[in-house]
């Protein structure tokens, strides 16, 4: 995901209630996108803090930007959401192409979808974590392959999309050509299915 920096710190209130704070900082937003949504555990609920957020129990999970921020409350109040309201708005935002999200994403089907399944992936270390129908060498993420993948509620139970973007169609089409290779279509087994958009 591009990590440049981490910092890592606790406080203390005057009662004596303690709050660590864990900063990722990454070279653009997908980065920061991608690793949220790595981090991010299924039994999250949603929290309107920074770009997007998540908590569960005192543990509160958002980006911002370029920035992830990974927050510990020893115990939750009614100011807990707002206190990281504010911080994030103190966090940096990139410039230009920077601060856009990646688009992939956004092509995967809402109907059905296991909340939270979503993890965007730009590298082999993340693909290998997620149980992803293809392996890290077939995606050939040197050639600039970018990775989203959901979960989704069938008739026949959970099943998982994956969606591959490569740089140009040419790369795509190789690409393609490997993976049926590797996947013969003849079996209604395999639950492989490809598209090149051009």
């Amino acid at each position: 995901y591009l990590f440049s920096g981490f910092e890592s710190a606790t406080y203390v209130r005057d009662d004596g209630r303690k709050l660590t704070i864990r900063l990722a900082r990454f070279q653009d937003a997908s980065g920061s996108y991608g690793a949220y949504t790595f981090y991010r555990e299924p039994q999250m609920l949603d929290e309107k803090i920074g770009d997007q957020g998540s908590s569960l129990n005192n543990r509160v999970l958002f980006y911002r930007g370029s920035s992830l921020v990974d927050a510990v409350f020893e115990k939750l109040t009614v100011m807990s959401a707002a206190e990281l309201r504010e911080l994030a708005t103190l966090l940096p935002i990139p410039a230009g192409n920077a601060a856009r999200l990646p688009i992939l994403p956004g092509y995967l089907p809402k109907q059905r979808a296991i909340k939270n399944s979503e993890h965007y992936i730009v590298g082999p270390a993340g693909l290998s974590h997620m149980g992803a129908p293809l392996p890290a060498d077939m995606v050939d993420f040197k050639s600039g392959a970018e990775v989203v993948l959901g979960k989704y509620s069938t008739s026949a139970g959970e099943s998982t999309l994956m969606l591959i973007e490569y740089p140009t169609p040419q790369i795509a089409t190789d690409r393609l050509r490997q993976i049926d290779a590797a996947h013969p279509q003849t079996s209604q087994q395999t639950g492989v299915a490809t598209l090149v958009d051009s």
